[in-house]
């Protein structure tokens, strides 16, 4: 998995910018912004690699007291109906180091879906919901060693519904919940390392459909 990382990062476009930068990523065809201060993010015509440095973590806790939302991120603005799909790949060595899929309006107002390092040691599949108050869900666990997991959200008007697959073929679901903000909002990629020295993050398989999915 390292050497794989490592030969990517040589081939792709390095993007480092002290502010948000805007471009293109063919799978999505909406322009993206960079929030890359704790992180490096490198981006190329079909993947997308997130390294989080130490302490970064998207949180909230079940009352709305305790917050944390500093991972490196990459997010594309959205309308209407869509659904967006992607393999991460990642080497977790500590609990709560983790990769996901980022629904973002505001510090109150998102979701991650999360492949993740649990606290038991297991890996597996987690969801935080945020409306001022975070709401957390355990979907999925391992005690084997996985490099990856597919996961996808799909929205229909203000619903979302979440599904994770191990091959990218049969499909399982986690949840689904009334996701209703007003204003833009934005769909990405983040990983986060609250305990260890990094993580790194392989995002790839991206597929993105701006409209009604069944």
């Amino acid at each position: 998995m390292k050497s794989s990382i490592a030969k990517l990062l040589l081939c792709l476009f390095l993007i480092t910018l002290s502010h948000p930068a805007v471009a293109e990523f063919e799978p999505i065809p909406n322009e993206f912004r960079l929030l890359d201060e704790n992180g490096e993010i490198l981006v190329d015509d079909q993947q997308i690699v997130v390294k989080a440095g130490k302490g970064t973590d998207l949180f909230t806790d079940s009352i709305g007291k305790l917050h944390s939302d500093n991972v490196p991120r990459i997010l594309f603005d959205v309308e209407g109906d869509f659904s967006l799909t992607t393999k991460i790949e990642g080497k977790f060595s500590k609990a709560y180091d983790g990769a996901a899929i980022l629904i973002y309006q505001d510090g109150q107002h998102w979701m991650k879906f999360l492949f993740e390092k649990f606290r038991s040691g297991d890996l597996g599949v987690a969801s935080t919901v945020v409306t001022t108050t975070g709401d957390d869900a355990y979907h999925f666990s391992t005690d084997k060693e996985i490099s990856g997991i597919f996961l996808r959200v799909q929205r229909k008007t203000n619903s979302l519904t979440l599904l994770y697959s191990e091959d990218g073929e049969s499909w399982n679901y986690a949840r689904s919940f009334y996701f209703d903000v007003e204003g833009p909002l934005s769909i990405g990629f983040a990983a986060q390392a609250p305990l260890s020295e990094s993580v790194t993050a392989v995002f790839s398989d991206i597929k993105y459909i701006n409209q009604d999915v069944e």
